[in-house]
């Protein structure tokens, strides 16, 4: 079996949990900030439109379109995702948890593990994904912080 490789990152935010949980577990507007080309909601999820059973989809000019489930909802604290569509990623989970540092600042801790889908890329995904991940948390925090 190939072995398991995770990314981990932190980000320190200046806001309140409440607003960086409504950027992150916004599925339509993820591309503001991802990444992506395009991103929507393709799937409402159980009982919340963005929560447990919800699919998103995201569109990237390297893999095209890859659809995402969320299998985990806890509100204002923690969701994990898993690719269902496309993905060039074997058994790949996804998470983003926040903890509050006080009322007006949250730290973001976003973790993906996968394993890779064809012997000898795993490096390689994990370096493309980790490039990829540097820009987004930038975008992401100055558009949080934006207000």
């Amino acid at each position: 079996m190939k072995p398991r490789l995770e990314i981990v990152r932190h980000l320190r935010l200046e806001a309140p949990a409440a607003r960086v949980w409504a950027v992150v577990t916004d599925h339509e507007g993820m591309a503001a900030w991802l990444g992506v080309s395009q991103s929507w909601l393709s799937k409402a999820g159980t009982i919340e439109p963005n929560g447990l059973g919800a699919e998103r989809t995201l569109v990237d000019a390297l893999v095209g379109a890859v659809v995402e489930r969320v299998v985990d909802w806890h509100p204002v604290q923690s969701y994990r995702y898993r690719i269902v569509s496309n993905s060039p990623f074997a058994d790949h989970l996804g998470e983003l948890k926040l903890t509050p540092q006080g009322p007006q600042a949250t730290d973001l801790r976003l973790a993906i593990s996968f394993r890779p889908r064809w012997a000898g890329t795993g490096l390689l995904l994990k370096f493309l994904l980790g490039a990829k991940l540097r820009p987004a948390l930038r975008k992401l925090k100055a558009l949080i912080e934006a207000g």
